[in-house]
């Protein structure tokens, strides 16, 4: 046994070093990447985001978040958060297409737009300990991977006049 051992210690070594690159490479692969846009574009008082599928297949049961974060100094030391959902126009999607299928397609199906009305957006960050936080949730299409991301606007120069180019751009025009 120890005769076996020692002649293949090697291989033994070599399969599970390999074996833990594949599991790191599959779970980088196969998991949701998308962009959130850095910047709020508003037009006629119509607060819109963009979001940018850049995963090579589709990401499905996607749950987005608006939410005003507000933080208030605590005694004696620390600060205490104060989180309030705000109303979006759609705040869950079936699936989102890839971006292979967005490179092929004239109307680029896997940049979404998420659109808040009725709300003023540049007072509520404008507000000291004050700032707005996008949150998406979205699967893998094919491995069922979850992946969270979340934007913060804390200042009101994140707010820009003007609607969203279309296509993989993040341009307001």
């Amino acid at each position: 046994m120890i005769d076996w051992l020692s002649n293949n210690f090697n291989q033994i070594v070599l399969s599970i070093f390999s074996g833990i690159l594949l599991v790191i490479i599959i779970f980088l692969i196969f998991r949701p990447w998308f962009y959130i846009s850095s910047k709020i574009s508003v037009k006629d008082g119509v607060y819109k985001f963009k979001i940018i599928n850049l995963t090579f297949v589709k990401c499905t049961d996607l749950n987005i978040y608006l939410r005003e974060t507000t933080e208030i100094d605590a005694y004696p030391k620390g600060k205490d958060v104060v989180y309030n959902i705000m109303d979006i126009n759609t705040d869950s999607f079936i699936y989102i297409s890839g971006s292979i299928t967005g490179i092929f397609s004239r109307h680029r199906p896997n940049c979404i737009q998420i659109k808040v009305e009725d709300q003023n957006l540049e007072n509520i960050i404008a507000n000291n300990g004050t700032y707005i936080e996008l949150i998406v949730n979205a699967r893998h299409g094919i491995s069922n991977l979850q992946t969270t991301k979340k934007r913060t606007y804390s200042h009101v120069e994140y707010v820009k006049d003007g609607v969203w180019s279309s296509g993989f751009s993040t341009k307001i025009v």
